[in-house]
């Protein structure tokens, strides 16, 4: 097992040894953790974190309402909510958010701002883009960006050109099929965005290329989870470097799987949580001139490569956002030939409508002779730490 151990370039011992106060003192408000026995503070992170168990996707799942105490909970005077995973890459897991962890994103999103080098407007518009079928859009202010402005609008609920054009966002919040989509709309959408993030999955370099091209600004693509928050984000010049937010967060590698222990305080203490994502964690300086840990041989965004009838390769991922907004059915799909593919459907009475997409999406993007086989998805894959919707047999 490994530790981030010089423990993030800019933090300074005292900010260590405050960071492992806190730490101990979720431990002892937590049901969950107090049976261990920790370390004093004083004996370092390695000590301390190293006596405390892995948190795996499954426990957290089972466990949650343990990690907290009700003290915990009356302290917090009702100010937090409780969230769930959307389930999109594994089973749903719920966790509790305080006041802080609701407002966190727009504090990382000012330092992003500054990674890239941009000067981030007064009054900041931020414009969560999506395509669930649940259609939920919200309005709010957002007091940390000088009462900037939040605008949530989903690409199916109508007018979404012109309601993003009235909207000027200066940052875009997306995922892949929402980056394609405004592609696919660039040329009616008569915006200027400072700066577009994209998370949730793998964004292919062609098309984060394409959207950034098509709006002459920079594509953020970073690493978070619903559990932690932002952890990482995809080096702008190097795209194999995943440069850590190693203020926010301590690492390890277990077993070859990414660990994260949250540094700050919270009203949910994270620790030694393992993602599910594999990873190799290195400290080494960056051609962007950057020092400090990175991420490398990222799993949870690598890409899977399909090859198509004419030898040709693409990856898969970049059918995702063709499928996204077209499925209501988590599936799972094989390469099993140069035209063979295998269908593993969660909801399998969707049989006919989902084979009939995926098919006619096959057959747009190189595989005219497309076959598709179908099968239940099995209980396996549903319930493993990080669900692969795209999986290749093919040497």
């Amino acid at each position: 097992m490994r530790l981030n151990e010089d423990f993030g370039g800019e933090a300074n011992a005292a900010d260590e040894l405050l960071a492992l106060m806190n730490l101990r003192l979720q431990l002892a408000d937590s049901k969950y953790y107090s049976s261990y026995e920790v370390p004093k503070s004083s004996a370092g992170v390695t000590a301390v974190l190293s006596a405390l168990p892995i948190l795996t996707r499954d426990k957290l799942k089972n466990f949650w309402r343990d990690l907290f105490s009700s003290q915990a909970l009356k302290r917090a005077a009702g100010k937090f909510i409780k969230v769930t995973s959307s389930g999109t890459t594994g089973e749903p897991v719920t966790v509790i958010k305080d006041d802080y962890d609701c407002v966190h994103m727009w504090t990382v999103l000012k330092y992003w701002f500054e990674v890239a080098g941009l000067e981030r407007p007064h009054s900041t518009r931020c414009l969560l883009l999506d395509g669930l079928p649940n259609q939920i859009e919200r309005s709010s202010q957002i007091p940390l960006l000088e009462n900037g402005f939040f605008e949530r609008i989903n690409v199916r609920a109508g007018n979404a050109v012109a309601r993003i054009q009235s909207f000027s966002p200066h940052v875009i919040f997306t995922d892949p099929s929402g980056l394609q989509w405004l592609n696919d709309h660039a040329e009616s959408l008569e915006i200027q965005p400072r700066l577009l993030l994209s998370s949730a999955q793998h964004l292919p370099l062609s098309l984060l290329e394409a959207v950034s091209k098509s709006f002459g600004a920079p594509v953020f693509d970073y690493y978070a989870t619903t559990e932690t928050g932002p952890i990482a984000w995809r080096c702008l010049k190097e795209p194999g470097h995943w440069h850590v937010l190693e203020s926010e967060h301590w690492f390890e590698i277990d077993r070859g799987s990414l660990v994260v222990t949250r540094k700050r305080q919270s009203l949910f203490p994270l620790i030694r949580y393992r993602t599910g994502d594999s990873a190799e964690l290195g400290a080494e300086t960056c051609a962007c001139g950057r020092s400090g840990k990175i991420l490398k041989n990222f799993e949870g965004r690598e890409a899977c490569v399909f090859v198509r009838e004419d030898g040709s390769k693409l990856d898969a991922w970049a059918l995702s956002p063709l499928l996204k907004y077209r499925i209501q059915n988590r599936f799972q799909l094989t390469q099993l030939g140069p035209s063979k593919f295998l269908l593993s459907l969660e909801r399998i009475e969707l049989q006919s409508e989902t084979t009939a997409v995926i098919q006619d999406v096959l057959r747009k993007n190189g595989w005219p002779l497309a076959t598709l086989e179908t099968q239940a998805l099995s209980t396996s894959e549903i319930t493993r730490e990080k669900f692969k919707p795209f999986v290749t047999s093919l040497s």
